[in-house]
């Protein structure tokens, strides 16, 4: 799929089961376009080319209001990714220690504040890399630069698996290829009721527990009424079950101590076998020892 804008093209090339997933794509400026695909979770590419360094602050500035307003305009839960020539230097005296330059220029700080005032993640930040990997763009004089950058809504960032350049396969350009791993990872936070167990080996075990349980109980199951005039069975029948039910935990944990928690740690360390063990191997250990301070 190809796509191009007024002032300069912007290109997508989309396998033929993702062209499945294409919803649409929209020109937002000269210098950003987007793409967005449905799935599990809608996900939205947006491609850019900020102005360079040397740009006015207000061709810059301007730019990064066109970005805000387009990520602000997709879904707070949708995957939105941005990657594009951002003509941005990130250095380590604004960032941690994965940047690749010493010191941030101008563009390097506009993109720190966009990515912080809008929470995205930036992959070139996120990554351990050796420079070599870093690397996206060659000058004419040959120096080597990081001006590409990839970014993912922080929201999604346990998703980013990777992000790097590869030199090879050459693509006849000056930038190299920059590529990012996605692995979208969905997790529900799952709030289990908490269960609490008791020891029901009392009613065994201690008679004076077991009739202090019964007399409770009893008393406890007399007082809750069931709607005798109610001529639907099974409804009456419900209404028992459950009364005998609270009845039971009510008595319970009045009654009974809460189970301990069984350690298997506690077992061991108990076993007779593991004692003898244990004290044959110290004996080894000492002898040992006497030994070598002899020597």
């Amino acid at each position: 799929a190809v796509v191009s804008t007024q002032s300069r093209s912007r290109y997508f090339f989309l396998f033929s089961w993702a062209q499945r997933c294409y919803i649409e794509h929209n020109i937002v400026s000269g210098r950003i376009m987007s793409v967005s695909f449905t799935g599990d979770v809608c996900t939205h590419i947006v491609t850019c080319h900020s102005p360079t360094n040397v740009s006015t602050d207000l061709e810059v500035e301007q730019f990064y209001a066109e970005l805000t307003t387009c990520v602000q305009s997709f879904p707070p839960h949708d995957i939105v990714v941005i990657a594009g020539d951002l003509n941005a230097h990130l250095g380590k005296d604004t960032c941690n220690t994965n940047a690749y330059y010493g010191s941030t220029n101008r563009n390097g700080q506009h993109l720190l504040d966009f990515a912080q005032e809008n929470a995205f993640t930036i992959g070139g930040l996120k990554f351990n890399k050796k420079s070599s990997k870093k690397v996206t763009w060659t000058a004419p004089n040959g120096q080597l630069h990081q001006n590409d950058h990839i970014l993912i809504r922080s929201k999604w960032q346990n998703s980013f698996r990777n992000c790097e350049s590869y030199i090879q396969p050459s693509v006849q350009s000056d930038h190299r290829i920059v590529t990012a791993t996605i692995k979208l990872s969905v997790r529900a936070n799952i709030i289990r009721p908490k269960v609490i167990k008791y020891d029901w080996e009392k009613l065994k075990s201690d008679p004076t527990t077991a009739t202090t349980f019964h007399l409770q109980l009893h008393n406890r199951f007399s007082s809750l009424t069931v709607d005798e005039e109610s001529h639907d069975l099974e409804l009456r029948n419900q209404h028992a079950y459950t009364n005998m039910i609270t009845a039971i935990n009510d008595t319970a944990e009045e009654v009974l101590p809460k189970r301990k928690k069984s350690s298997l740690t506690a077992q061991i360390l108990s076993n007779p076998e593991y004692i003898a063990a244990v004290k044959v191997r110290d004996a080894a250990a000492k002898s040992s020892h006497t030994r070598r301070t002899r020597a």
